[in-house]
């Protein structure tokens, strides 16, 4: 079973605010949703690292 891990989650209101400070409320977005592509992207690849060793294993 895999848990998920909350901490990147932590940090998404700063990013919205720092993307905010640059470009208003569209900075905000962009930044929040490029922030969700990179953790989802991360999580996928830790799950199928997960599965390939758990393949390769004898």
């Amino acid at each position: 079973m895999i848990r998920l891990n909350p901490i990147p989650w932590l940090f998404a209101p700063g990013i919205a605010l720092a993307g905010y400070f640059v470009d208003g409320f569209s900075g905000a977005v962009k930044a929040l949703v490029g922030w969700v592509v990179i953790v989802t992207a991360a999580t996928i690849w830790v799950i199928v690292r997960r599965h390939l060793d758990r393949d390769t294993e004898l």
